[in-house]
């Protein structure tokens, strides 16, 4: 894979990867056990901070295959889908305002499926229920005093709208659910930035909670999930 901004070749980035199945990592089997990941780059040194610009990003497969062209050299298992790309910015302004943040990335893909929803209790695919399917951001050293917002905004590719939910802690009054819009094959990019979380946040550690699924007696689910990117802004200004 080759990824450009604004025709700069970058590399070395932070990358997070994970399987639906840890057992099968790095194997070619026949439950589509494939890849995902997420992928950091720093491109500062390419962000002009003083002017409004439009920037462009390229990601390529630098083992693209053609079925119908014998002479290509990739093949179809290095084929990959890419899910979002986005461009993170945080900026310096002068004045009164004050802000606190955290940035969460990362890689955790979760997959549930219901294999017999007649039985009691329903069974669930290798055993692994909406209860196990649970992922955590985790924001530390957060200072609650004097706080006039806060926005928390999550990149969760493959999420869904009925079927998962992200928790700021873990009080139930601060269940957000029909918060994201895409599945594995929807063009959408599965983000939210909710309105204002700041009623939940406490003192010290905080967690966001993604979860997959529902209950573990309920059988609808959204199949994968990956929670990809936290982020959590605090405003401080009086």
């Amino acid at each position: 894979m080759t990824v450009t901004f604004d025709g700069n070749v970058l590399s070395k980035p932070e990358k997070y990867v994970d399987w639906k199945d840890d057992s099968a990592k790095g194997t070619n089997n026949p439950t589509f056990n494939y890849p995902s990941a997420t992928y950091a780059y720093d491109v500062t040194n390419y962000v002009n901070a003083s002017n409004i610009d439009t920037y462009y990003v390229t990601v390529a497969n630098t083992k693209a295959y053609n079925g119908n062209d014998p002479s290509t050299t990739g093949d179809d298992k290095k084929s990959f889908n890419i899910q979002a790309i986005g461009l993170l910015t945080l900026y310096n302004e002068s004045g009164s305002k004050v802000y606190d943040y955290w940035v969460d990335e990362g890689c955790d893909l979760t997959y549930l499926k219901c294999t017999d929803n007649s039985a009691t209790p329903i069974v669930w695919q290798d055993n692994r229920k909406p209860s196990d399917t649970k992922c955590w951001a985790n924001f530390s050293n957060v200072d609650n005093s004097s706080v006039s917002s806060v926005t928390l905004i999550t990149v969760a590719p493959s999420a869904g709208t009925e079927y998962n939910q992200i928790y700021l802690n873990s009080d139930p009054l601060a269940v957000f659910s029909g918060l994201w819009d895409g599945n594995p094959r929807d063009k959408d990019f599965s983000w939210d930035d909710t309105a204002d979380v700041k009623d939940f946040l406490l003192n010290g550690q905080n967690y966001a909670i993604f979860h997959n699924g529902l209950d573990d007696d309920n059988s609808n689910t959204d199949g994968q999930m990956q929670a990809a990117n936290a982020f959590l802004l605090v405003n401080k200004t009086a």
